[in-house]
């Protein structure tokens, strides 16, 4: 059944502090990623996924799809694409793994990345 408040609160200080990647909430990146060369931008979206992940298996909610989907576009500028559908793939098991609470409206971030991934594959 459901968590009593003090467990739910401890779970979700959990879950957003392994949202917190060097140093700053992963939100906070954005701007500075769409700046960065790629090979710059590649290592932090990297480890921002492994955050989203994390926090996600922690509370259960909706992976965030940005970072998945700008790091794939940085592995098919690369000539990468096999690494940028493994990271599809990667996004699309965690979602089905761990999110406990679809979001209001579905879930877009699944469907972007389903097309992303078939862009990829064809």
């Amino acid at each position: 059944m459901f968590d009593s408040s003090d467990e739910t609160h401890a779970r979700l200080e959990r879950a957003r502090a392994a949202e917190v990647v060097r140093g700053r909430h992963h939100c906070d990146w954005i701007p500075e990623i769409k700046k960065m060369s790629d090979d710059e931008a590649l290592p932090l979206l990297l480890e921002i996924i492994s955050a989203a992940e994390e926090s996600t298996k922690i509370a259960g909610w909706a992976m965030p799809r940005i970072y998945t989907h700008l790091a794939a576009d940085i592995y098919e500028r690369q000539g990468e694409k096999d690494k940028a559908v493994e990271l599809c793939d990667r996004y699309l098991d965690h979602v089905q793994q761990f999110r406990k609470h679809e979001p209001e409206g579905g879930d877009r971030g699944v469907a972007e990345i389903k097309e992303v991934r078939e862009h990829l594959k064809s």
